[in-house]
């Protein structure tokens, strides 16, 4: 009998390459997310400090005062604008994760009828191989009568 081959070897290769490209896409959707988050964070933990730092000065002047208003104001702008990257972001990474899944589906369905395949072949050979045996004994046989 001839060795195993599956026809669609090229296409399981191809969607194997497909998902690896798609979860690195969706790695590179989370850093993005997470890169905003830390960003915001940060901002919060900037406006905090400042704000800390006025009320614990001895002596503040208006410019100060003006400064750290301005920066709110500044912070507060970037946070709403940050909110909403990262809801995009969001909304973009679980379109993503769903990509993923599809594409994990597709290459898993390929993957079992590969699997069934072996399995026809392998007990299509234990047969042939079975009746090569019985042959063999059978021609031994009528020989050594």
């Amino acid at each position: 009998m001839k060795k195993f081959t599956f026809p669609m070897d090229r296409v399981l290769a191809w969607r194997r390459a497909q998902l690896r490209l798609a979860e690195v896409a969706l790695e590179q959707m989370h850093r993005q997310k997470q890169a905003l988050e830390d960003g915001r964070s940060a901002l919060h933990a900037e406006r905090a400090r400042m704000q800390d730092a006025i009320l614990t000065a001895d002596h503040v002047t208006g410019g100060e005062l003006e400064a750290l208003d301005s920066f709110r104001q500044f912070a507060a702008g970037e946070v709403k604008r940050m909110d909403q990257a990262i809801a995009k972001a969001a909304d973009e990474t679980s379109a993503r994760a769903q990509i993923v899944m599809t594409k994990r589906r597709d290459l898993e369905l390929l993957e079992k009828l590969k699997a069934r395949r072996r399995e026809s072949w392998s007990n299509e050979l234990a047969v042939e191989t079975q009746q090569l045996a019985e042959e063999a004994y059978l021609a031994r046989w009528k020989h050594g009568r």
